[in-house]
């Protein structure tokens, strides 16, 4: 359901992505049960601002401030975040991503 959920967001238009992947996941949520989760995490604008979704696989959906949609992994790893820190619940408490290196994991067309 994730990937159906992120091409329908990608082809939104680009001031529109954050709110359709937001209003996707809360209907896949409600549909499921609360078997499927996607907790959102809004990023600073100090730190470049954006939106990350998450699930419970570390699958994430990356939006930064003009709408762009990237594909990422959220763990220190993957190597998509400089800062990544998680609350004692797994819960992100700060995350900034490396927007420069999640180009080629873009998926919005615009």
């Amino acid at each position: 359901m994730g990937e159906e959920i992120k091409a329908y967001a990608a082809a939104a238009p680009a001031d529109k992505r954050v709110h359709v992947f937001q209003e996707l996941a809360n209907d896949a949520f409600r549909a499921t049960r609360s078997n499927w989760v996607a907790l959102r995490h809004d990023i600073p604008l100090s730190e470049g601002g954006g939106t990350i979704f998450y699930g419970k696989k570390g699958e994430a959906a990356v939006f930064n401030k003009q709408g762009d949609m990237f594909k990422a992994r959220l763990t220190q790893e993957s190597g998509h975040f400089k800062v990544l820190e998680f609350n004692e619940n797994g819960t992100v408490k700060q995350a900034v991503p490396y927007y420069n290196k999640l180009q080629d994991r873009k998926l919005s067309k615009d």
